[in-house]
């Protein structure tokens, strides 16, 4: 029988940023690029001096960037909710046009993702039934059959014309699905079962 070992937290930060700085199949190159920089840990003194002990430090790059109304919707999600709209903010979504891909196969790679990562499992239909969750608490809308549109008041656009726009965007999304317009871009301040 093999036993087997228990890797420790920098090696398994290290293979969650490998994991996010890989580049996609059909995609080209990578979401991510890792960056990485010597940090001071400690001082070694040796025969009366001082030299600095160093560790190399590793971050992915460029950051994401998610507005600060972002927090009235993330207060009342939790569980498989919340880890849901978090991987879609770092792996699926284009900040460009808010939008992001939501399919059998996207399920289960957040599902190999939650399992690889974070030995956390989900099963196909929670995540299914907690992406529904999204939908209800006006985190997202569908735009047409799997393709979602993120509420931009949560993320999206470079700058703040870009921002503008992609609200003006879900406005009319909003419309033409016959939802309220007002109403339906804003979160649900009560937790949505």
């Amino acid at each position: 029988m093999r036993i087997k070992k228990k890797k420790n937290t920098s090696e398994i930060h290290a293979s969650f940023l490998s994991e996010l700085s890989k580049s996609v199949s059909g995609k080209g190159s990578a979401k991510y690029k890792k960056q990485s920089f010597d940090k001071t840990i400690g001082i070694s003194k040796k025969s009366g001096l001082n030299f600095p002990i160093k560790s190399k430090e590793n971050f992915l790059k460029p950051g994401i960037k998610i507005q600060p109304e972002a927090l009235s919707f993330l207060f009342f999600l939790g569980g498989c909710s919340k880890n849901l709209l978090l991987y879609i903010l770092v792996q699926m979504h284009d900040d460009r046009t808010g939008h992001y891909s939501f399919t059998i196969s996207n399920i289960n790679d957040f599902i190999n993702f939650c399992s690889k990562h974070f030995e956390v499992s989900y099963s196909v239909d929670t995540v299914k039934q907690e992406h529904r969750k999204l939908v209800k608490s006006n985190v997202t809308l569908n735009v047409n059959r799997g393709t979602y549109f993120l509420n931009p008041l949560i993320a999206g656009g470079n700058n703040e014309a870009e921002r503008r726009s992609l609200i003006r965007e879900y406005t009319d999304l909003l419309r033409r699905k016959k939802k309220d317009p007002v109403a339906g871009i804003y979160p649900i301040y009560e937790k949505v079962s």
